[in-house]
């Protein structure tokens, strides 16, 4: 899979940046947002996203089909390298924003694991 290493910058800026609350269990809902659901908002224009009235629909950017496609793999992808999901690290794990986008730093940009 080939990640667009420009856009995985800005989506680890932006769960970095203190903007996002930090919800579980959907991209986004009244609450915040999920680190995947970061991503669609950072990098898929609002009106190519599939929302669910207010919010961004579905639990993973695979089921967005707009987004780009290393996104829409990159929670397997991530699982394949770790043994674990970005699902499971911002829902089960409770993970921090911070603390994921230092794991997708270490995965992606240092290849650190692989």
């Amino acid at each position: 899979m080939q990640i667009n290493k420009r856009q995985l910058k800005e989506w680890i800026a932006a769960l970095d940046s203190g903007e996002y609350k930090q919800t579980k269990g959907k991209l986004n809902n009244k609450h915040g947002y999920c680190c995947l659901g970061v991503a669609c908002a950072v990098l898929v224009p609002k009106k190519l996203l599939d929302m669910d009235g207010e919010f961004i629909a579905y639990y993973l950017p695979a089921s967005q089909s707009r987004a780009p496609f290393w996104l829409r793999e990159i929670n397997k992808d991530f699982y394949r390298k770790t043994d674990r999901t970005l699902a499971q690290l911002n829902d089960g794990y409770g993970f921090s924003f911070t603390e994921i986008a230092t794991m997708l730093e270490l995965v992606y940009i240092h290849k650190m694991l692989d």
